[in-house]
């Protein structure tokens, strides 16, 4: 944990504003134990929390790792920013995450708006004056997903 604490730590000693975070592990990834998605990485959970980085330092993180799709924001006062799972390609696909994600807790966070599925879409992030719509489609371009990222708020939302 020390390691990953203290890369983490450039991130705020460097200035960055409103960055992007792309990493191998997502942070705050669920895996399904039993029937209750539960959190994947408490070493990196940790390290964030020891690193002392907010939302205006990151703003999103985009990761992999877990093959499925993710996409997670939490409930305030919070300061975390939004994560983005895009494992969800390439090879045998992880077990669904069972239920709803809203509402699940992960370390000391609650999710308030948590996106997932299994299956071989792509992603196509294009930036609109309110933030990112995230679109993510079948090979015969059928949405799966449809989701507006609002990085100044924190906030995401998928229809």
């Amino acid at each position: 944990m020390r390691e990953y604490t203290r890369q983490l730590r450039k991130i705020v000693t460097h200035g960055v504003d409103n960055g992007r975070l792309l990493v191998h592990h997502p942070v705050w990834g669920c895996r399904t134990v039993g029937d209750q998605p539960t959190p994947s990485n408490a070493t990196l959970e940790a390290a964030w929390a020891k690193a002392g980085l907010k939302q205006s330092d990151v703003s999103l993180i985009v990761a992999g790792h877990i093959h499925l799709f993710e996409l997670l924001s939490f409930e305030k006062p919070s300061r975390l920013p939004p994560q983005l799972v895009a494992g969800d390609s390439g090879t045998k696909l992880a077990k669904p995450l069972p239920g709803k994600l809203a509402g699940a807790k992960l370390a000391s966070h609650t999710v308030a708006h948590g996106e997932s599925f299994d299956e071989f879409p792509y992603g196509l992030m294009t930036q609109e004056t309110t933030g990112w719509r995230l679109r993510m489609r079948s090979e015969k371009l059928v949405d799966k997903a449809d989701c507006s990222l609002d990085l100044k708020c924190g906030s995401v939302a998928c229809r």
